[in-house]
């Protein structure tokens, strides 16, 4: 395993000479573009337990995640697993609903917010682009709404996947059904008792309801305990108490990244593994 640490920094020649000198590639933007005038911009990997060369660099990273080997994937039991593409436009907001709702000032105006959302109907969506590498995409709205495309859905399907589940999407604002695009639903859920959570997942208390859920984020690793993952299990979720506009973080068994990766399926989608207690 390695960190990535990702830096977006206003041009500093001292840190292009350590960059050369460390042979480290680097974007160095001249010209008034979207990130500004004269920016570096590079990734520092490192051993997690070496902070030497990153504590040579006198700026503080714009983002920070952990980058795993074939090997580790392939040896885990079990895996997390996200899209990193979210693509698609939710034109029905009716479609979710939340526990506690309040209002807030905002520019002058009073608008209504809510807390731990729900889906109570199929979502609808503008006509999607696929590409032949993206099969997967998530919702501007939120990453917890996963849609695929007829190849993806039929794949699995032949498989005989347990814990998966595909739903409709209608167009647009129509009765009619959007062609080539389902959502994915994860019907298994592992109990709260069974996750090990690190230190770094951040407490969260509802201010209405008390409901504490738990903010996450791309240093976190999961654990969970290993009697409630099923051998009958293939995919499935935790319940919905992580950040992210009450997210669930979704598993899949060895079997099914295995399949992913066989068929050509991870372009758009992070698998990290879980570790078993």
């Amino acid at each position: 395993m390695k960190v990535v640490e990702h830096y977006c920094i206003d041009f500093d020649a001292n840190l292009k000479l350590l960059l050369d000198r460390e042979k480290i590639k680097y974007e160095y933007y001249i010209e008034n573009c979207a990130l500004g005038w004269h920016k570096l911009v590079f990734d520092l990997k490192r051993a997690p337990n070496d902070m030497s060369l990153y504590n040579q660099i006198p700026y503080e990273p714009s983002c920070s995640w952990y980058e795993y080997s074939d090997k580790e994937l392939s040896q885990a039991k079990w895996l997390t697993f996200r899209t990193t593409t979210p693509k698609l436009n939710i034109v029905d907001d009716s479609a979710i609903a939340y526990t506690c709702t309040y209002t807030r000032e905002v520019r002058g105006e009073l608008r209504e917010f809510g807390k731990h959302q729900r889906q109570v109907k199929p979502f609808a969506l503008r006509p999607v682009k696929w590409k032949p590498k993206n099969h997967v995409y998530s919702a501007y709205y939120s990453d917890c709404y996963v849609f695929c495309d007829d190849h993806v859905k039929d794949l699995i399907k032949g498989q005989g996947f347990s814990g998966i589940d595909f739903g409709p999407v209608y167009k647009g604002k129509t009765a009619d059904l959007l062609e080539n695009v389902s959502q994915i639903f994860i019907n298994e859920v592992i109990p709260n008792e069974a996750l090990i959570l690190p230190s770094n997942a951040k407490h969260i208390i509802c201010p209405f309801c008390k409901k504490t859920s738990y903010e996450w984020h791309s240093k976190c690793i999961l654990g969970v305990k290993e009697e409630y993952l099923k051998p009958e299990f293939d995919f499935c979720r935790t319940e919905t108490v992580f950040s992210g506009r009450d997210c669930a973080l979704w598993l899949v068994s060895q079997k099914v990244y295995s399949f992913f990766k066989e068929n050509e399926l991870l372009r758009g989608l992070v698998f990290e593994p879980v570790v078993m207690y």
